[in-house]
């Protein structure tokens, strides 16, 4: 469900904006209209608590429903799991899965008690692309000397690409004939 909401309020965000709603009665009135079951009920629980329908009280009853939305330590939980457990799938371009770190980096200011800047640095996200890579690529990086650490997240992205993405890579196979093999590690 915390995956619906974000969606929601990013959608919901986009019709505020495309219908120039600016009072908060008429954001209150499309919530209601946009909103369903539970979320609703906690909404309708929250405003009423908030007393007047504001701009200000909006955002206060928006994460009333987030919190209700959410696991507790959400955001710590997401962090952590992109860390150490976010895989590439084998289906999954190089361009796709950063693409996809990226929107769930965007995504953290959705979390409740997200705060001013619950974004991971590039860094951070630069060592999520490289963790989450198969290990037949990782070992590849210590042979061809690839340091990911030393660059910026698009850097990395760029560099990992053209390594892994456009080269190919040379084996050989057997000990005395040494046939040559050309093995391409990825798709980007």
């Amino acid at each position: 469900m915390p995956r619906e909401w974000i969606d929601w309020h990013k959608n919901f965000e986009k019709v505020v904006v495309g219908h120039s709603l600016t009072t908060g009665p008429d954001k209150y009135n499309m919530a209601r209209t946009l909103l369903r079951g539970d979320a609703l009920r906690v909404f309708n629980r929250a405003a009423l608590e908030a007393g007047m329908e504001t701009n200000e009280h909006l955002q206060q009853v928006m994460n009333v429903v987030t919190k209700h939305v959410f696991p507790l330590c959400a955001l710590a939980k997401q962090k952590h799991w992109m860390c150490w457990q976010l895989r590439k799938p084998e289906d999954t371009t190089v361009r796709q899965y950063v693409t996809a770190i990226q929107e769930m980096n965007q995504d953290f200011k959705y979390f409740p008690d997200a705060g001013d800047n619950p974004f991971l640095p590039e860094d951070e996200l630069a060592d999520i692309v490289e963790a989450g890579c198969p290990n037949t690529w990782q070992h590849q990086e210590l042979i061809q000397g690839f340091d990911a650490t030393g660059d910026v997240f698009h850097s990395v992205v760029v560099i990992f690409c053209a390594q892994f993405g456009k080269f190919f890579f040379e084996f050989c196979i057997g000990d005395s004939s040494c046939q040559l093999v050309k093995v391409c590690m990825c798709s980007a």
